[in-house]
Formats: structure tokens, sequence, C-alpha cells
């Protein structure tokens, strides 16, 4: 079962595994298997299997997932301009 949200008490290991799941579901909903996420991202079909099985991987890989799937706006919410 998928998160609605991630929280505190969850461990690593369980917030990569939701992160990997909602990951997926949005490859679905946009329509592409891993292989056309692959190609559209430049990453391989292994490394899409892998984030969206909860394997680490580099933050890097995620924004050129995000990128493939043309959902760059999820990372806004870090645009958070940092106090002084």
């Amino acid at each position: 079962m998928m998160a609605d949200f991630i929280t505190y008490g969850m461990t690593d290991d369980y917030i990569l595994k939701t992160l990997g799941e909602h990951l997926k579901q949005m490859r679905i909903n946009a329509g592409f298997s891993q292989q056309d996420l692959a190609t559209a991202s430049g990453l391989t079909r292994k490394t899409i299997s892998s984030i969206e099985n909860g394997k680490s991987t580099s933050t890097g890989n995620i924004v050129a997932l995000l990128r493939g799937l043309k959902r760059l706006d999820v990372l806004s919410v870090l645009n958070t301009p940092a106090p002084v």
C-alpha cells in the first residue's frame, strides 16, 4: 500500500520504497512503459526499475526520470527561499 504522505516516523528505506511507488504510478499514469521512460530520460530500464523498487539512487537520476515524465514541476516544492 502506498503512503499518502511521508512522515519523520518512517525509515529511510520505507521512504525510498514509497517514493519509488509514487514515481511508478506517475509513469503508468503518463502511459509510459519502463523502456519508454528509459528512452525519454536517458536512463536504463534497469535504473528505472531500481528506483521504482525503492533502491537508493542519485539525485541526478531522479531529475532525469522526472524530466522524462515532463514532471519537473514536482520539484517546485523545494524552491523555498532559505532564511538568511
